[in-house]
């Protein structure tokens, strides 16, 4: 009711900029990355956390959840490797240390957040992007942050073991860089519409529903028991 309330209160602002304004910056030497490329680790400085963690949670208060948790709405994909170039299934389920049946992500909800493309699903679903490189669709996610632009999230790959250990009981999670501006940040469908299309989706509690891949990837698919469809055509397993 209350979520209700707030979505009509601000039903004609496309992005957080509209409701908040000026995106806040940062308190200097209060522990900051300084490089573009740290924004791509877990911040060791609270306050920068924080800070990070903030935006997050304000476009959570304010965005249309009943269009972003919607697949029928939104289509939601993730590329392999696309930011890490870490690419092979492989790598997102380790041999040895994958037992099926037991993988979080295909078997039960993966609580550690993922970064994903996505656009309106009426512009078209998994056929519409077949053709370009293996990705995954999901039968189950929640959606945590949207950008229109690449928003620099910590990447799970950079995540040391302390860091694992510190977000063990809620899953790792991926905020938006220190200078994200809230012009970036849709709300809505319209919102969504008007930039084009979203270069970062950021979703956790998901459960692979197919890997779109290469004929030489259907091996190791099948041993996870994770369905399948090959890139360009109609067919399925698993």
């Amino acid at each position: 009711m209350i979520r209700h309330l707030i979505r009509e209160m601000i039903l004609q602002e496309k992005s957080l900029a509209d409701v908040l304004g000026k995106t806040p910056k940062q308190e200097p030497n209060a522990g900051r990355e300084e490089g573009d490329g740290d924004a791509l680790y877990y911040p060791q400085h609270r306050s920068t956390a924080e800070f990070r963690r903030d935006k997050k949670k304000m476009w959570n208060k304010y965005a249309d959840h009943t269009y972003f948790q919607s697949p029928s709405k939104l289509f939601v994909y993730h590329y392999l490797g696309h930011y890490s170039g870490n690419g092979a299934l492989e790598d997102y389920f380790p041999r040895g240390a994958s037992v099926p049946g037991k993988i979080a992500g295909i078997d039960f909800p993966n609580k550690n957040e993922l970064s994903c493309f996505g656009g309106p699903a009426k512009w078209g679903g998994a056929d519409s992007v077949q053709l370009l490189m293996p990705f995954f669709t999901f039968k189950k996610y929640r959606v945590t942050f949207v950008s229109a632009e690449d928003a620099a999230t910590e990447r799970l790959s950079n995540a040391t073991p302390t860091d694992i250990q510190r977000h063990i009981g809620s899953g790792l999670p991926k905020r938006p860089n220190l200078y994200q501006e809230y012009e970036m940040m849709p709300l809505d469908e319209e919102g969504v519409l008007d930039v084009g299309g979203l270069e970062e989706i950021v979703i956790d509690n998901w459960v692979i529903d197919t890997y779109h891949c290469e004929k030489g990837d259907v091996k190791y698919a099948k041993e996870l028991g994770l369905k399948y469809k090959l890139l360009g055509s109609q067919y399925f397993g698993g």
